[in-house]
């Protein structure tokens, strides 16, 4: 029959090594969740930041038409001189903001992209540590049963007479 204290001391060990393994798998699925909710982020930064440089190119589109209409309402020829080195200017600084907002928004969206990863990796080294740690518990906790059933087994067998063969007269 089993000694209730050894019953106890294995359930509790169980009890103890399921509970770390249950913080491991919390703490990826965790992770794995706050992971796709930066990946959402950075996709949706990315389609905010496409809208943004768009929204520039058509200002600079814009401001391009105000200003071949002004010109051109002056009497200016638009095709030589100064007149078409502002046209070319506007382009070219109008090019340089898209794309500088464009950098901006794909950087943002980068370093989302780069926190997720971060996330499922840390979520990833959680459950291992729950797993070792699960691990770990019932190796402890089943040495210390082992020892303590040992212990009895071994009080048990000395404190009964040991019998010896007798030669028969």
């Amino acid at each position: 029959m089993c000694e209730p204290t050894l019953v106890l001391m294995a359930a509790s060990t169980l009890m103890a090594a399921k509970s770390a393994q249950d913080q491991g798998d919390y703490a990826s699925g965790t992770a794995k969740y706050n992971a796709r909710v930066a990946e959402n982020e950075a996709e949706d930064t990315r389609a905010v930041g496409v809208q943004e440089e768009n929204k520039q190119r058509r200002a600079t589109a814009q401001q391009l038409s105000q200003q071949r209409a002004a010109l051109g309402a002056s009497g200016v020829e638009l095709g030589s001189g100064s007149a078409l080195q502002l046209q070319q200017d506007t382009e070219i600084l109008g090019d340089i903001d898209a794309g500088r907002i464009k950098s901006n928004y794909a950087d943002a969206a980068d370093s989302l992209d780069t926190g997720a990863s971060l996330t499922l990796a840390d979520g990833a080294n959680a459950k291992r540590a729950g797993n070792n740690q699960a691990m770990g518990t019932l190796l402890s906790g089943g040495a210390k049963v082992a020892g303590k059933w040992y212990d009895k087994k071994s009080a048990a067998n000395t404190s009964a007479p040991i019998r010896t063969a007798t030669a028969f007269n």
